[in-house]
């Protein structure tokens, strides 16, 4: 396979309080996952000011979800294009995409340099169309000054993960199960809980 072949994703990123409101368009060339993980860890870091940045920040502190699409598969060779098409396509929409420039202008990063895999997550949390392939939800780290330990709720039949909670305390709260039990299993102290694998990561 030549370069020029090698599958480029666009993708979308939305918040659960607008889930069928696309709100920055990129691209990679590695799994989604990484890319979202890639996006979440950003907004921590100093000096990232960007519209995009502020924006997942501001979801994440009012408790909402970010996830990623992926909205077309195309090639090394077009990818510019279609990144420019998408961008244009959604801002006559009127999705209000938090993207600075008319697009095209990405840099390619390899899979591994910011996060370890995180594994295939689900994909019916929403039904985004049939263009739309694939839906990550993450429910990422609050940005305050504690450490934070994010924990894993893995499919125990395949290993898949379905989602990832920024504590087992979040995880509780939301699932409305027992923490300790989610303590239990991430610990080894027993193997499933509510019918899935518990995981630090």
């Amino acid at each position: 396979m030549t370069i020029q072949e090698l599958p480029i994703k666009i993708y979308g990123l939305v918040s659960s309080s607008e889930p069928d409101h696309i709100r920055y368009i990129g691209k990679t060339k590695n799994k989604l996952k990484y890319r979202l993980q890639q996006h979440i860890s950003q907004t921590s870091k100093k000096g990232r000011n960007t519209i995009k940045c502020n924006w997942i920040k501001s979801q994440i502190k009012k408790g909402y979800i970010i996830s990623i699409i992926e909205i077309e598969s195309c090639l090394q060779s077009n990818w510019v294009e279609r990144e420019k098409y998408w961008i244009k396509f959604y801002k006559d929409s009127n999705h209000r995409l938090t993207n600075m420039t008319e697009g095209g202008d990405g840099v390619s990063t390899n899979i591994g340099e910011s996060h370890p895999a995180f594994g295939k997550i689900g994909e019916n949390s929403w039904n985004f169309g049939k263009n739309r392939k694939r839906n990550w939800d993450v429910s990422p780290p609050h940005l305050t000054k504690a450490k934070i330990k994010l924990i894993a709720m893995i499919n125990p039949i395949n290993d898949e993960v379905v989602t990832i909670f920024n504590s087992p305390k979040e995880a509780a709260f939301k699932m409305q199960i027992s923490r300790f039990a989610i303590v239990n299993v991430a610990g080894g102290r027993r193997k499933t809980y509510y019918g899935y694998k518990w995981k630090y990561i």
